[in-house]
């Protein structure tokens, strides 16, 4: 009785662990995700930037 108790408990275990490494997994890519969008907005801003003092240049120039 006992032991059939302690299997279906790793039975449990086993599961709750395929649960997390699934919700780890999850988040790993969520991250990953972020990380590609802030270097794409750091991009984006230095390129603002540039646009930016070229219009000014422009702009001083008249």
């Amino acid at each position: 009785m006992e032991e059939s108790l302690i299997e279906k408990r790793i039975t449990e275990l086993e599961l709750e662990k395929v649960k997390l490494n699934k919700i780890i997994s999850a988040l790993k890519q969520e991250h990953q995700r972020n990380v590609n969008n802030l270097i794409k907005n750091e991009g984006a801003l230095e390129e603002l930037k540039k646009l930016k003092d070229t219009f000014k240049e422009g702009k001083d120039a008249d």
